[in-house]
């Protein structure tokens, strides 16, 4: 069985869903977060740490190409 590429138009629907999804349920997760984190370090570092986390999960989308599918689908739950 080969590599699975979200892009094959032939490709599973459920893996295509969870590829666009787990955006949004990293997003939620970060939501309920943002104001405790908020409360304990201030906004201004709060702010600070939210940018790095996006950035850190970009790299591992970035990353990759060479790990699979499974470290996409994280890399776009951390960012």
């Amino acid at each position: 069985m080969g590599e699975y590429d979200p892009f094959d138009p032939k490709a599973d629907q459920t893996k295509k869903g969870w590829l666009t999804s787990i955006l949004e349920l990293g997003a939620w997760l970060g939501t309920l977060l943002s104001a405790p984190v908020a409360e304990i370090i201030s906004r201004k570092y709060a702010v600070i740490v939210a940018s790095a986390v996006f950035i850190l999960g970009v790299i591992v989308q970035t990353t990759s190409i060479s790990a699979g599918a499974n470290a996409i689908l994280a890399g776009r739950f951390i960012t």
